[in-house]
């Protein structure tokens, strides 16, 4: 007797509503929990976000979601339909850019995702150099929180990414392996008087400006922080762009710590001041991630290889020890 993940299967082969368009919208809205988010994220009214799922639904012949109070639920045909919709979109992402790459094996397109950090001060002039070499390949960098970036992995959005983290993301479906680390340095405007500081506990007492409490970069700066015995700071301004905490910074409103690859610029010209401490530098480790048994055209492979040579490097000019 056929089941019901069968059944639904069956029915979306002969009727022509549903389209990989619609399963994407129904993945996104499962995803995001919410229609209003989806409809941004894909440019679509909320209106139209509600008639791609009844037009689903009514092809699949099935409720799929339905509201538990304020919250977005799947119903067990929802599930199954969702599980068959992610894996499909996942495979059609993947082959679409597979497809466009086998004509000479360095053209076609890839998805590189990043972390915030790593997309706007590391990838954007190792994607450049590579340019050279793939100058017929569509490149696309897309920058996420790093759980969105796993869930992009998983389903074929990002092709890898390259990401900041305290530790490997490998999990039963995800695979990374470390590249190099990004050092943190302490920072104050020229003049500021933290710039006298020879000691984490003479540095914590200034005042801080520094990222939103849950934010990735915090948590690092706090743990790093506590680490070195300085368990508490004043923490003045709380700001999430490292380009914003820079400019706090500029402005004598605190000091802060920031991977030194974001501050390249502000070092180099004398805008911001280095705050020599004793002991190791603190560093975060990068990351390459991709999904297991994930399978690159020809020009991606050589994309990636090139990421790993340019970030990996021993002596990276990019300022990455």
């Amino acid at each position: 007797m056929p089941s019901h993940r069968d059944a639904l299967i069956s029915s979306a082969t002969v009727d022509g509503r549903v389209t990989l368009q619609k399963l994407e919208v129904f993945c996104r809205v499962v995803e995001l929990e919410s229609v209003s988010r989806t409809a941004e994220e894909l440019f679509l009214s909320q209106p139209g976000v509600s008639g791609h799922l009844r037009s689903l639904e009514a092809a699949l012949g099935s409720t799929l979601l339905y509201w538990e109070g304020r919250q977005l639920r799947l119903t067990e045909a929802g599930t199954i339909a969702y599980e068959w919709a992610s894996a499909l979109l996942q495979r059609t992402r993947e082959a679409m850019r597979a497809i466009e790459g086998v004509r000479d094996g360095t053209s076609g397109a890839c998805v590189v995702g990043a972390t915030s950090t790593v997309g706007t001060y590391l990838l954007p002039a190792v994607l450049l150099e590579a340019r050279r070499l793939l100058p017929q390949m569509r490149m696309t960098l897309e920058v996420h929180a790093t759980r969105d970036l796993a869930a992009a992995l998983l389903d074929g959005r990002c092709d890898f990414a390259v990401v900041l983290a305290d530790g490997p993301l490998s999990t039963p479906t995800l695979q990374s392996r470390r590249l190099t680390s990004a050092p943190l340095v302490a920072v104050a405007a020229p003049g500021h008087p933290a710039t006298r500081a020879q000691s984490v506990r003479e540095l914590v007492e200034h005042d801080f400006v520094c990222s939103p409490q849950g934010h990735p970069r915090r948590t690092t700066v706090d743990r790093l922080l506590r680490e070195r015995g300085a368990d508490r700071r004043r923490v003045t301004m709380e700001l999430s762009p490292p380009e914003a905490i820079k400019h706090a910074v500029r402005e004598g409103i605190g000091v802060a710590l920031l991977y030194r690859c974001s501050l390249t610029e502000e070092l180099a010209t004398g805008t911001l001041h280095e705050i020599a401490l004793p002991g190791p530098t603190p560093a975060t480790g990068v990351f390459l991630c991709q999904r297991k048994g994930r399978r690159f055209t020809t020009g991606q492979q050589l994309l990636l290889d090139a990421v790993c040579a340019q970030l990996g490097a021993a002596e990276d000019p990019l300022g990455l020890v």
